[in-house]
């Protein structure tokens, strides 16, 4: 599921994630480096919007074609998944989307 959600963020820029919120891909600017003197080139930034967002009807389409499944079965896959992040959450645990992503419930700091 991971590897869908994240491609499928690099496609569209934002993915919604019900009972979780919205992952939004932006992009950082270009920037000078005073320390270490050099400039940096615009680089992704990824953010985690907490929100109470509803099903995205694009994104099950796209899984269902990309994993060449039903649409009545990526939406139960995406649903179990939604169901174990926020699980994770909900007990104060972080969850990784793969490894350059990582979604913390702030809420319980």
């Amino acid at each position: 599921m991971q590897e869908h959600i994240t491609a499928y963020l690099a496609q569209k820029k934002h993915c919604n994630l019900p009972g979780i919120g919205r992952v939004v891909l932006d992009w950082k600017k270009a920037a000078f480096d005073v320390a270490d003197k050099q400039f940096l080139p615009p680089s992704p930034l990824v953010t985690f919007e907490l929100a109470d967002v509803q099903d995205d009807d694009d994104f099950i389409r796209y899984l269902s074609d990309r994993a060449n499944v039903s649409t009545g079965f990526a939406t139960g896959e995406f649903e179990k998944w939604s169901s174990q992040a926020t699980a994770a959450l909900e007990n104060n645990n972080d969850f990784f989307l793969r490894t350059s992503l990582q979604f913390k419930n702030y809420r319980h700091e």
